[in-house]
C-alpha cells in the first residue's frame, strides 16, 4: 500500500531532528499549522459533521511532546501574531503546506536571541 504523505489527512508526525541545550530543531510535515490553536479550534468531523479537535497543529504537538519547553512560551502574548493567536516557542514559521526544519526555543532567553537573529537575517 502506498501512503500519500502530502495529503492533509495523512498522519506524518513532526519529529525532533536535534535536541540542543536551549533549542530543538524539528521537522514540520506538510499541512501542519504553525500558529497557536484558538481556544475554540475545531474542525467538522467527516463522519458526524460535529466539531472535533484539529489534529494538525504543530504547537499543540510541541506542548504535548516537547516537555522541556518553558510553558510560558505558549502564552499568546509572549510571541503574538498579527494575523492570529501567536507562534509560541517557534523562532520562525513556514507555510502550512510546506515541510522542513524549524528552530524551537526552550527558554525565553533563547527565543529572544533566535528571533533577533532572524530579524537581522543572521541565520543561515
Amino acid at each position: 500500500q502506498i501512503r500519500n504523505r502530502g495529503a492533509p489527512n495523512s498522519r506524518t508526525l513532526p519529529e525532533v531532528i536535534l535536541d540542543l541545550e536551549q533549542a530543538f530543531v524539528i521537522y514540520k510535515p506538510p499541512h501542519w499549522r504553525c500558529e497557536l490553536p484558538s481556544k475554540d479550534a475545531t474542525v467538522p468531523d467527516e463522519q458526524s459533521g460535529r466539531g472535533s479537535r484539529d489534529p494538525l497543529i504543530l504547537l499543540r504537538w510541541m506542548r504535548e511532546e516537547l516537555t522541556s519547553i518553558n510553558p510560558e512560551l505558549f502564552e499568546e502574548d509572549f510571541n503574538p501574531a498579527l494575523s492570529g493567536t501567536g507562534f509560541g516557542p517557534l523562532s520562525h514559521r513556514i507555510d502550512q503546506e510546506t515541510s522542513g526544519p524549524m528552530i524551537v526555543a526552550k527558554t525565553k532567553e533563547a527565543q529572544r536571541f533566535l528571533k533577533a537573529q532572524f530579524h537581522k537575517t543572521e541565520v543561515s
